[in-house]
Parts: C-alpha cells; structure tokens; sequence
C-alpha cells in the first residue's frame, strides 16, 4: 500500500497569464504531471 497525494499549482509563461497544473505521487515516485496549455512568446 502507497500513499497517493495529488499538488495542484499555478503558473505562468509570461509573468501575466496564469495555467493551472497538478502533480500525482505515489509513494516517493511521481505518477502523472499535467498542465494546462500555454502561450509561448517569440521575438
């Protein structure tokens, strides 16, 4: 038996917007990381 915890989190790309994301661990070990999609600036 592991224990499962879940961290949700905010973030942003270009310091306005912000995305939210989660990360999954399993015992010690991560299990899923996802994201929102985000906006990726070019010069």
């Amino acid at each position: 038996m592991q224990i499962c915890r879940i961290y949700e989190f905010e973030f942003s790309s270009d310091g306005d917007s912000r995305y939210k994301g989660y990360v999954k661990l399993s015992g010690l070990k991560y299990d899923t990381i996802d994201m929102e999609a985000y906006k990726i600036e070019t010069e």
